[in-house]
């Protein structure tokens, strides 16, 4: 199969992405999914290769994911652990994972501004 983009894959992500800010002004959620359903649609139309979807998913890369899932229900986890062991293990896995993400990143915020 022939694919007409001339764009690297990098290229074509920076091109998703600011198709989406240029809409909105913000980066928010519901971005990072058009941006990853801007890609899906090229790809199923033949416009790029399934090379292009692996740059799209660095970007938002699994570990990111997986943080984004243990931190959304690990209230419950703590707030339940003396209920059920399981659920305390829960909570201390999902907490060190956090952490473990948290400490690999950390080093991200000194580029972002404050609002402070």
């Amino acid at each position: 199969m022939q694919f007409p983009n001339r764009l690297t894959p990098l290229e074509t992500f920076y091109e998703y992405l600011c198709d989406v800010l240029a809409a909105s002004k913000v980066l928010k959620e519901e971005h990072a999914k058009m941006i990853f359903l801007k890609a899906l649609d090229d790809y199923f139309k033949g416009n790029i290769s399934l090379e292009y979807l692996e740059v799209v998913d660095i970007y938002y890369e699994r570990n990111l994911a997986k943080a984004l899932f243990d931190a959304t229900d690990i209230s419950y986890y703590y707030s339940h652990q003396n209920e059920d062991p399981s659920n305390k293990k829960t909570y201390e896995a999902q907490i060190k994972n956090l952490k473990e993400y948290y400490e690999k990143n950390k080093h991200l915020l000194k580029d972002f501004p404050s609002e402070a």
